[in-house]
């Protein structure tokens, strides 16, 4: 037959008009890369009992756009299968893998396994610790896979496309799910219904769920610290995901287009709401801030149609209740978060427009417990601001100007005069010292 073979590699196999059917010789360890690249008219492999190893490289697969093959049996002794190795193998329906395999290479677009649409399922050895990126990538027939107990990373777009894919069990020592933009390790897995993440993941990946538009329902683990860029972007039959108390972070445009999220909660852990995080989320009707929050990026709740209902924290309160018939209306507070032209960093403008708002409106004890504990600071936040009518109503309200603190705040309000600031400011705080304290 057509072998050409060097030191226990087959570096070539020459195609011979009408044979479908080879057995590679005993001595063959290494199958090297493109050995077999475009043999279309091969349907079935036999492979020696002692090959180690099918290299591939980024388009060099070994078995590369073999389109006729059916069947292949890999050797027990096999530890290595590279990238690109079986890409576009579109006939081929099921493949076994030996025990002892460590690793399954993948490179950008070129996975060992991308393009197989006819493979329909696979048990994935316990000796493998990695799914690396693109492997089974567009396998459109794939309904079911078992993974390993001992997996610990799935690459980014790992499964891509596998529109068949219903279900998927994540083994527990599961730590990262990869990917980055439009590379989303289960993006585009249009028949996923629902998934329960372990409770070693403390990532997910940019795009990793993007596009799965029968995904309803999805358990989020406790350590979870990071949702990623778009990670659930396109998830048009989300409902409702409740968020774990560990999450710091909600990445760009993570719920970008979740048409039908009607609720989520967000734990008080968050501090950053990435750009376009529920961007196109019509059905969202109301969202509690947590105190937590120190920034919401720009067009984060841009087209959230439908959101009626914003709970600020701690005060645990509508805010168009406080701000519906007020100079400061609740169309403003919600213009800041839905605005594509800025972000919103939810430190000051914010919170001490709201806390204060609340307060003078209502005298609400949370607001009030708030602002006593945070007055230095929202006084001269609101003197800075030259707003004599905010300062005013904090003052004669008679509940945090205290004899110890009223010099300060004077020395704070010339301070702010001499720079040319409200003057009138200072000579009310004056007369307040002299009326209450004499």
């Amino acid at each position: 037959m057509g072998f050409r073979i060097k030191n226990g590699v087959l570096e070539k196999y020459r195609q011979e008009k009408g044979v479908t059917e080879i057995t590679v010789p005993d001595d063959v360890t290494e199958i090297g890369s493109s050995a077999f690249k475009g043999c279309k008219s091969l349907k079935s492999i036999t492979l020696p009992d002692g090959l180690i190893k099918i290299c591939g490289g980024w388009d060099k697969g070994a078995f590369q756009r073999c389109t006729s093959l059916k069947s292949i049996t890999l050797p027990d002794s096999l530890t290595e299968i590279g990238s690109s190795a079986f890409y576009g193998c579109m006939a081929l329906a099921s493949i076994t893998l030996p025990d002892g395999l460590i690793k399954i290479c993948g490179d950008w677009d070129k996975g060992a396994f991308q393009g197989c649409t006819s493979l329909t399922n696979i048990t994935l050895p316990d000796s493998l610790k990695k799914i690396d990126e693109y492997t089974f990538s567009g396998c459109t027939a794939l309904a079911s896979i078992t993974l390993p107990d001992n997996l610990t990373e799935i690459g980014s777009s790992a499964f891509k496309g596998c529109t068949a894919l219903a279900s998927i069990i994540l083994p527990d020592g599961l730590t990262k799910i990869c990917g980055y933009w439009e590379s989303g390790a289960f993006q585009g897995c249009t028949s996923l219904k629902s998934i329960i993440l372990p409770d070693s993941l403390t990532k997910i990946g940019s795009s990793a769920f993007s596009d799965c538009t029968a995904l309803a329902s999805i358990t989020l683990p406790d350590k979870l610290t990071e949702i990623g860029e778009s990670a659930f972007s396109g998830c048009t039959a989300l409902v409702s995901i409740t968020l774990p108390d560990s999450l710091t972070e909600i990445g760009y445009g993570a719920f970008y287009g979740c048409t039908a999220l009607a609720s989520i909660t967000l734990p008080d852990s968050l501090t950053e709401i990435g750009y376009g995080a529920f961007y196109g989320c019509m059905s969202l009707a109301n969202i509690t801030l947590p105190d937590s929050l120190t920034e919401i990026g720009y067009g984060a709740f841009y087209g959230c149609t439908a959101l009626e209902s914003i709970i600020l924290m701690p005060f645990a309160m509508n805010i168009r209740t406080y701000f519906e018939n007020d100079d400061f209306e609740y169309n403003e507070f919600k213009r800041m978060l839905d605005t594509k032209e800025y972000a919103t960093k939810f430190s000051h403008e914010i919170k001490y427009d709201t806390v204060t708002q609340i307060f003078l409106n209502t005298a609400q004890s949370e607001a009030k417990a708030y602002i006593k504990k945070n007055f230095s600071k929202i006084i001269r936040y609101w003197i800075d601001k030259n707003d004599y009518q905010k300062v005013k109503g904090l003052v004669q309200s008679e509940a945090f100007i205290t004899k110890r603190n009223i010099g300060g705040i004077i020395d704070y309000a010339i301070q702010n005069t001499q720079k040319g600031g409200n003057m009138e400011i200072q000579v009310m705080l004056m007369n307040y010292k002299n009326e209450k304290f004499g």
